[in-house]
C-alpha cells in the first residue's frame, strides 16, 4: 500500500504526524536531495492548504521545479 493510500484512509490533519519516520528521511534523501530545511517548509505550505487541488498546484508549481 502506497503513503497516498494510507493517508487516504486514515483522513491526516498534519502530515508531520502522518509520515513515519522511515518514510521521512527517505522522502528527504530522495525527493529533497538531502535538504531537510525544504521537506520541512514542503510539508508546513501543504498542511496550510485548504484543499487537494490547492495542495497539487503547489506542489506541481514550486516542488516539480525543485526536482
Amino acid at each position: 500500500m502506497e503513503v497516498a493510500e494510507k493517508l487516504r484512509e486514515m483522513g491526516v490533519k498534519d502530515l508531520r504526524d502522518a509520515i513515519g519516520i522511515n518514510d521521512k528521511f527517505q522522502f528527504i534523501q530522495e525527493l529533497f536531495r538531502g535538504d531537510r530545511d525544504m521537506y520541512d517548509r514542503s510539508v508546513k505550505t501543504i498542511n496550510e492548504c485548504t484543499s487537494l487541488q490547492e495542495a497539487e498546484y503547489w506542489i506541481q508549481r514550486e516542488l516539480k521545479i525543485y526536482q
